[in-house]
């Protein structure tokens, strides 16, 4: 398995992120392309050059996005935890011992 470096994010960078990808490819590319994938193989719509060039095309980018796709998964929790809003002011303005221990509470 690769290993996938977890990079941080706030709430508002993996929001985008997520939204992003899912819109940008998945939703506008690669479902589309799927459904037409489907379209073809149960015989509704011929089109033998868009079936020989579909895993090249689509699933190859399923390889490429991968990461991305991993890399939100693994940051989902710290990402969309209330804890980071001990980074954000009033809270941040906390004295570090009482901070660190409110920030483990809401993990």
């Amino acid at each position: 398995m690769d290993s996938i470096e977890v990079v941080e994010m706030n709430s508002v960078k993996w929001l985008k992120e997520r939204t992003t990808l899912n819109h940008d490819w998945l939703q506008n590319q690669f479902i589309i392309a799927c459904y037409k994938m489907v379209n073809i193989l149960n015989g509704k719509v011929g089109d033998e050059i868009f079936k020989k060039k579909f895993r090249e095309a689509y699933l190859n980018e399923c390889e490429t996005n991968f990461p991305r796709i991993k890399i939100l998964i693994n940051t989902l929790v710290i990402s969309m935890s209330p804890a980071q809003l001990f980074e954000e002011y009033p809270l941040k303005n906390m004295v570090i011992p009482e901070k660190n221990l409110l920030r483990e509470l809401v993990v």
